[in-house]
Order: structure tokens, then sequence, then C-alpha cells
């Protein structure tokens, strides 16, 4: 299911959501699940996590619709926004730094225990790197890389202009590959 909706097909989903329509709470979780699931796996990269994560954006919504402090026009923006303070509490949560878990079972196939080694050392140098970063340059490259979302809906979402969101792109991508090739 496509996940743009003009701003009147979406006030209305979102009027519809607000009274527990069924029909009208299924279509907000199939249209926006996966967009905030791996919006959340870019920032979060672990997938049990984010799956939790993704699930309290979506209890979120429905305690706040129960509460009556629905979003007022937009439910992309408001599950985006959610996103993004789940994101920042679990890592609140986490500041300590766990060991990284050596699996028992190596993958099967030609790849040899150094080469997995090697993959996971790389992530994990991916993951301290982007945790280097700004928030908003996290989330720039969360909504453009990991969602695929263009420069101008990007910047739509986070309230910013399309140049704003370019130079953080700019920023974020040349912090990267700095911190990358160290």
């Amino acid at each position: 299911m496509p996940t743009d909706l003009d701003t009147h097909e979406e006030l209305a989903l979102l009027r519809r959501a607000e009274t527990f329509d069924r029909e009208a709470l299924g279509e907000v979780h199939e249209r926006y699940y996966s967009d905030i699931f791996r919006y959340i796996s870019f920032r979060v990269q672990d997938y049990e996590a984010t799956a939790d994560l993704t699930s309290d954006v979506f209890e979120r919504l429905l305690r706040n619709l129960h509460d009556q402090q629905a979003p007022r026009n937009t439910i992309r923006g408001w599950l985006y926004g959610t996103a993004k303070h789940v994101v920042q509490d679990f890592f609140r949560q986490h500041t300590r730094r766990h060991p990284t878990p050596v699996s028992e079972n190596w993958p099967s196939g030609e790849e040899a225990p150094e080469v997995a080694l090697d993959q996971q050392w790389q992530a994990d140098k991916l993951t301290a790197a982007l945790r280097r970063l700004t928030e908003e340059q996290q989330q720039v490259l969360a909504m453009r890389f990991g969602q695929g979302l263009s420069v101008q809906a990007t910047a739509e979402q986070l309230g910013k202009s399309v140049g704003a969101v370019k130079m953080l792109q700019a920023r974020a991508v040349a912090m990267m590959t700095e911190l990358m090739s160290n």
C-alpha cells in the first residue's frame, strides 16, 4: 500500500482513527508500519529492539487517540516525531556499552569466521560513527537513505528548508566518510 496520502486524505484517515474505526486503525498500521520500522532500524540496528520500539510508537498513537491527544493534522509527521523520541529514550536507557556478542553458529557456506568478524566489526564501526553525528544529521540520513525519502519530503517532515536538509546531509556524509576511514 502506498504511503503518500495528500493532506486531505491523511486528515480524513486521522479523523476516522480518532473514532477507533478498526479499518482506519488497520490502514494506519499497514500504511506506516514498515516506514517507521525502517527509520528506527537505521538508527538502532538491532532487529528485536527495532520491532519493540516500532510497536511502542504505534502503542503511543493508540494511547494518544484514547486520551484525545491525537495528532492534529498529520499522522506521518507525528509517527516520525514519536519514533525520534522513542529512539532517543532507547539510547538514554542503553548508554552503557555492551560487548559485541560472538555467534556460536558461524554462517554456513564459504564465509570464514574472520570474514564474519570483519563484517561485524564494520557494522559496529558504522554504528559508532552514526552515533557521533548530531541528532539532526542522524534524522536526515535515516530519512534519506533508510527511508529513501526525497530531499523535499525530508525537509517537509523535519520542518526545514531544502537547503538546510542538503547541508545537513552533506556534513553528515563528510563526517561519516572521515570517521569510517580512521
